[in-house]
């Protein structure tokens, strides 16, 4: 978690507080991103443990979002890891309306 915040923080260009993770499958985690001041950010973080997964996600849902009809999260960007070991991360939008704050 801690190598996952420092990512974040370095790719965001924003020290970021914590991460706090809100949803956890066996494949894959859900982050929320908080900032220094410990404000939640308006995007959310995506990890998977399977490569690739993430970048045909990004790929579904900037679809879905085009040519459907329901509102979808804006995709932000796809982390990969394809020098060293780690998860790849899905940026996305944090939708108003969806409670996902950590307590």
């Amino acid at each position: 978690m801690e190598q996952l915040r420092a990512e974040l923080s370095h790719l965001l260009g924003e020290k970021l507080s914590r991460i706090e993770c809100v949803n956890e499958k066996a494949d894959s985690a859900l982050w929320s991103l908080y900032d220094s001041q410990g404000i939640p950010m308006p995007l959310m973080a995506r990890s998977f443990t399977t490569p690739g997964v993430a970048q045909q996600l990004a790929w579904k849902t900037s679809m879905l979002a085009r040519s459907g009809t329901v509102r979808m999260p804006v995709i932000y960007g796809v982390l990969t890891h394809e020098e060293h070991p780690g998860p790849d991360v899905l940026l996305l939008e944090r939708l108003r309306g969806v409670p996902v704050e950590a307590p």
